[in-house]
């Protein structure tokens, strides 16, 4: 992130807020996080900052996990800061250390402080994925009920206990991003450390604490009223930050002083900053505002830059454009190029003419023939098992002319539009980038793209319970626990901390848990069991367009497989922010069709005429009956 890496900016904020000692616990790629923090200003002797790399066990499944190792390793001895490795901010944290101290020192069951921060719901450093709604005392921000709201399924309503309401004058915001920095008291590795089932520290920590008599514990909300603090969690809040960090909203964190990267930058004009080192810049090309050159780079006659970052040693030539976009180490743009708010990994090679749409995810090493045209929100990474000289394999060649109506979906097919998938990311998936994203062959149409095993669909039609309940013990105990939980209506927190205790009394995979969720055929409970697998990153969107698109998945109309169907395409269609409210304006237009009584026609002659021969029998046949009465 401006030409230095998101841990560095990291550090550098807690070094402003006088942190003086860093655990980096971390597991996925642990030997180049180590070299990366001993290459760096933070290993030297008269660094501020103490970092240590601590790598987790490959037990490690998940947060609760991480704390809990931490626990057994006796680091912890006094009150600790809790923050996200994907952090940039210049609060003052040292004065939220001293606000927490001081109401621990008054009630000592306080054991946690949230740093939060007001921002509108449309804000620019908001996240899209999951949010909360914060329940709190107005008098002293006592944090009383805790609800995520997840993007998916979209909800507008929200719940609290009717005890909360007697006496007690209640704020609750949904205005707030949470910063990731929480101020912790020992008792919090401990409480993870008697509660197996807490994985996850706000939907299982910060709940269980909130709604548990018998813990008893209290935890509070700070408000971060001046100050900058937000958490890189997709490319969109990426680009969010990377703009605050050039515009200076985070100072002192800015470019041109001291830069995490090491790079000496000289500030000008309009928020521009070029690097003192080997910038070389042609007399006829065009810096716009709020832009940052990295050292070794060059722009020939004519390029025009507006708005974005180039790493080192990138080059543009003559005529290329790059607008709003976010040019890493060693990329090379060819004459007459334009790239449109994109990212583009390392050493990535765009040749002539080629035009890059906006929203497009480029992965390092990737080269872009000429005069191709990528399309909007479309995300291209180099094969996985390419040699280094199978150029042709990850090449994407001529995905469409430069001078075509490439937004058409007309006689388009179906799996080549599976490449525009708006990308909706809740964060990383643990796995490498090239694992998940969209690959490309050397003919240029679109590779497959990684299921990540969730389900077998060759079992789909088939009982999906069988395979477990025939292996072992503990598959049959999870296939009973599953099946009573949707069949009583049961919650699903319960549910899941049923599964989890049995998964850990059996020692057993966390994967048979996942691939027993995911294969469930309660058509009542697929919505819930889909949207959760999303949130959580088992599955990822194009697993679920992936499975829409296969004919086999559809079924026959009014079967239990079309009825997934349609929900799996309703949930496709949330996803999509360009036909919300499309979807939505249809959706209305067939209820009020529904809801509407078909209008009376209207009569013609020979219908009045046989209204009025009937109206004269039945006048005939009651003074008929009258006259038998008298």
């Amino acid at each position: 992130m401006c030409n230095a890496p998101l841990l560095d900016w990291t550090f550098e904020s807690l070094a402003v807020a006088g942190v003086q000692e860093v655990f980096v616990m971390c597991q996925s790629h642990f030997e180049s996080i180590e070299e990366a923090i001993r290459n760096s200003k933070w290993s030297q002797t008269v660094s501020p900052l103490k970092v240590h790399a601590m790598k987790l066990p490959p037990t490690t499944r998940s947060f609760g996990d991480a704390i809990r190792f931490v626990d057994s390793q006796s680091i912890i001895t006094n009150d600790f800061v809790l923050v996200s490795g994907d952090m940039v901010c210049n609060v003052k944290i040292d004065e939220v250390v001293k606000a927490h101290k001081a109401r621990r020192k008054a009630d000592h069951e306080v054991i946690m402080t949230i740093l939060v921060k007001e921002a509108a719901v449309g804000h620019r450093t908001r996240p899209k994925g999951e949010t909360a709604v914060f329940t709190m005392d107005a008098a002293n921000n006592q944090l009383l009920h805790y609800e995520g709201v997840p993007a998916v399924p979209k909800v507008n309503k929200t719940a609290f206990p009717k005890a909360l309401l007697k006496g007690t004058e209640l704020d609750v915001r949904y205005d707030l991003i949470d910063c990731g920095i929480d101020i912790c008291s020992v008792d919090v590795p401990i409480i993870f450390s008697d509660n197996f089932h807490e994985n996850d520290l706000r939907r299982d920590f910060v709940t269980e604490v909130l709604t548990s008599e018998i813990l008893g514990k209290k935890i509070f909300c700070h408000y971060a009223e001046d100050g900058y603090a937000a958490r890189v969690r997709d490319p969109r809040t990426y680009a969010a930050v990377s703009r605050d960090i050039i515009g200076r909203w985070c100072f002192p964190l800015v470019p041109d002083d001291n830069h995490p990267g090491g790079h000496q930058y000289e500030h000008l004009p309009g928020n521009r900053y070029l690097a003192k080192d080997k910038v070389t810049l042609s007399r006829n090309c065009k810096i716009g505002n709020n832009t940052l050159i990295g050292p070794g780079s060059r722009l020939n006659d004519t390029a025009r830059v507006e708005g974005s970052v180039l790493g080192e040693n990138c080059t543009i030539n003559g005529g290329a454009m790059i607008r709003n976009s976010y040019l890493w180490n060693g990329v090379s743009i060819g004459a007459g190029c334009i790239i449109k708010e994109s990212i583009l990994g390392a050493n990535v090679v765009v040749e002539t003419g080629a035009v890059i749409e906006r929203g497009c995810l480029i992965g390092e090493d990737v080269v872009i023939r000429t005069h191709s045209r990528i399309p909007e929100f479309s995300r291209i990474a180099k094969k996985k098992d390419a040699a280094p000289d199978e150029e042709a394999s990850y090449y994407v060649e001529d995905a469409a002319p430069a001078d075509s109506d490439s937004d058409s979906d007309e006689d388009q097919d179906p799996l080549e539009s599976a490449a525009n998938l708006r990308y909706l990311r809740l964060g990383g998936t643990g796995k490498d980038s090239s694992e998940s994203e969209t690959e490309y062959n050397d003919s240029g149409s679109e590779g497959e793209a990684d299921v990540h095993d969730v389900y077998d669909p060759a079992e789909l039609g088939r009982d999906p319970w069988s395979s477990l309940r025939r292996q072992d013990e503990f598959g049959r105990e999870a296939y009973q626990t599953l099946k009573r939980g949707v069949d009583e209506h049961l919650n699903v927190s319960d549910v899941a901390l049923e599964l989890s205790t049995l998964r850990m009394a059996s020692n057993a995979d966390p994967e048979r848990i996942k691939k027993l969720c995911a294969t469930s055929n309660y058509s009542s409970a697929f919505g819930a069991l889909l949207s959760a697998l999303f949130l959580a990153e088992i599955i990822d969107e194009d697993v679920i367009e992936a499975w829409h698109l296969r004919p086999d998945s559809r079924g026959e109309e009014g079967s239990n497989l079309n009825k997934l169907w349609r929900v799996g395409q309703a949930m496709l269609a949330a996803l999509a922010p360009d036909s919300d409210e499309e979807s939505s304006e249809e959706e209305s237009e067939e209820e009020e069709s529904d809801d509407e009584d078909p209008a009376p026609a209207k009569p013609n002659a020979a219908s009045k005429k046989e209204a009025e021969e009937s109206d004269d029998e039945d006048e005939d046949e009651e003074e008929d009956e009258e006259s038998e009465e008298e």
